[in-house]
């Protein structure tokens, strides 16, 4: 058994104590010096500690919940029956052992860390990939959109995404089906990428064609409002092309066009 004491020095006199605890001296502020040697410290000694030990000093013991399906592969956080209390959204690859449409797992927050009987919901697509939680439709309501990333034999699947509108009591509705511009759709998100207060999807494929000869795609599609999603614009992430796609900007008369130069519903394919 033995102990390991160590100290890091920022500058004369100044040992890793002023770096670990708040220093009320200047306001409570830190600079990136000093936060980033916080970091440090914190991840060196949970390196150094025997596995037991470390976990008992940074968390507690884990709850494991059934996520109501096969293979939970990804998971979101929000209240999605309005409650006041944070519960978890979860993708299974699987329903069932007998069924390989992707579930969506609710688990019901109960306020105090622990959740409640997971509640299953089928997301009309094939092995679900990836889970996103947003409002799409603007109602006050957690919707919940999901990808898949399944492959099919012997050249890759179309991409898909699917959005579950959420009901007052956490549950969901019936699953509606996109397109995702591309193939193998691996991870979606929800932003408003146009400015227009419309949520928008956005979508990691895979492949950007169906032999998986290029390197993946970027699907846009731009949200109407109400739940409903228009046409798929895609960029390609390999090759050095302006993509685009004509969209009619809320309460403007004009057009403009998406390519691409980080202002906010612009892209430009690396």
């Amino acid at each position: 058994m033995f102990h390991l004491i160590w100290y890091v020095f920022i500058g004369p006199r100044e040992p890793l104590e002023s770096v670990i605890l708040p220093s009320a001296s200047v306001g409570g502020s830190m600079s990136c010096q000093r936060i980033a040697l916080r970091l440090v410290w914190i991840a060196s000694m949970a390196l150094l500690m025997p596995g037991s030990l470390r976990a008992g000093a940074l968390f507690q013991s884990a709850q494991a919940y059934p996520s109501g399906g096969l293979t939970a592969i990804s998971v979101a956080v929000a209240d999605m029956n309005g409650d006041g209390k944070l519960d978890l959204v979860v993708a299974d690859q699987c329903i069932s052992s007998n069924n390989c449409h992707g579930g969506v797992g609710i688990l019901l927050g109960n306020g105090d860390g622990t959740f409640q009987t997971v509640k299953t919901f089928d997301s009309g697509l094939v092995s679900a990939n990836s889970v996103a939680v947003a409002d799409v439709n603007r109602d006050g309501r957690p919707d919940v959109v999901v990808s898949t990333g399944v492959s099919c034999s012997p050249n890759p699947c179309v991409g898909l995404i699917s959005v579950l509108l959420g009901n007052d009591d956490g549950t969901l509705g019936a699953p509606q089906t996109y397109t995702s511009g591309g193939y193998e759709a691996r991870q979606v998100v929800v932003e408003d990428v146009n400015g227009d207060g419309n949520p928008d999807l956005l979508v990691a494929n895979q492949c950007a064609d169906p032999n998986c000869d290029s390197d993946g795609a970027v699907g846009v599609r731009l949200g109407n409002g109400d739940g409903t999603f228009r046409s798929t614009c895609s960029w390609s992430t390999s090759l050095a092309l302006w993509g685009y796609c004509w969209v009619m900007a809320t309460g403007l008369s004009r057009r403009r066009k998406l390519t691409a130069r980080g202002e906010g519903y612009q892209f430009r394919s690396r």
